[in-house]
């Protein structure tokens, strides 16, 4: 998905993904897993300084209630007609792909994807571009819309809340 981004020469993300390989074997997959459990073991201590370097102390119920308020947002978002649409579009797109198209021949290549090698003939209606461009889209529009709803959202409520506070 990366090659076509425009911040991958940049991306923390892709450099930290490209230096880990698919594991093989059982004993590489452990590694992996210790790999990401020890970025997670690091992140969350970093979070603790950073909390506490600024005063700040979570109770087990301030977290429930953060999360509690995380997902009553992440479920309004998901009920916006955009998010709905998205999702169904992404749905029927992956039904589209897998049922193959028209005057395409599909080349399994051993891993679970959408963008297994697919070969287009010359009669197929779409070409191998278009192609291209709906597998490399059909999983990033709706995530993309996802994540701005739910940060519209987010946003509204934030607004929401900092008004009655300021009326108080």
């Amino acid at each position: 998905m990366c090659e076509k981004c425009l911040h991958t020469t940049r991306c923390l993300l892709r450099i930290e993904e490209q230096s880990r390989a698919r594991p093989s074997d059982p004993q590489e997959e452990d590694s992996s897993i210790n790999q990401i459990t020890e970025s997670l073991r690091q992140a969350h201590y970093l979070l603790e300084n950073m909390l506490k370097d600024r005063g700040i102390e979570l109770s087990p119920h301030d977290m429930q209630e953060s999360r509690r308020k995380e997902l009553a947002i992440r479920e309004q978002a998901e009920q916006e007609t955009l998010v709905v649409l998205a999702t169904e579009y992404a749905h029927r797109a992956c039904r589209w792909l897998e049922r193959g198209v028209s005057g395409a021949t599909r080349e399994f290549t051993g891993e679970e994807s959408t963008a297994d090698t697919i070969r287009i003939s010359r009669s197929s209606p779409i070409s191998e571009e278009g192609l291209t461009a709906i597998q490399w889209y059909v999983g990033l529009i709706p995530t993309k819309i996802q994540r701005a709803v739910t940060g519209r959202v987010k946003a509204q409520a934030d607004t929401f809340i900092a008004n009655i506070e300021h009326l108080q």
